[in-house]
């Protein structure tokens, strides 16, 4: 937790809070295929080749989230390293922001830091997720 706090310091305004989430993310079996290979699940829930090398993660975004902000970091710094840094980082200053002429992408989040609900484009999620093209 300290090595995460202190890079949130030291790199002020410059973290991204990442994750290489695969295909095996939220899946129920302990196997999955990823890019033609066969992955398995092990004993901790990485992703492992056959061959036992790690095949990505399956950190999802809001848990890397509650983890920072579980290393002590100031929430308004970690919210702003999953959404403003990273939207500026490739030039998209209607991402990240809630601003005039910006998407708005929303994440209402939870005292615990769970997420309660997810708009996309001013629209729930779930809304989304059923229109027709």
């Amino acid at each position: 937790g300290e090595i995460v706090a202190l890079i949130f310091r030291a790199a002020a305004g410059g973290v991204v809070l990442v994750t290489d989430a695969v295909a095996a993310m939220g899946v129920a079996s302990d196997r999955t295929v990823l890019g033609g290979s066969d992955v398995y699940l092990d004993d901790e829930g990485l992703p492992r080749r056959a061959d036992g090398t790690i095949a990505g993660s399956v950190l999802t975004l809001d848990q890397a989230v509650r983890n920072a902000v579980g290393c002590g970091v100031e929430p308004a710094r970690v919210l702003d390293a999953v959404t403003r840094t990273p939207a500026d980082l490739v030039g998209r200053a209607d991402l990240g922001r809630l601003a005039p002429g910006a998407q708005a992408d929303l994440v209402w989040w939870s005292d615990d830091w769970e997420v309660r609900d997810v708009w996309i484009g001013g629209v729930p999620a779930f809304d989304v997720a059923t229109r027709s093209a």
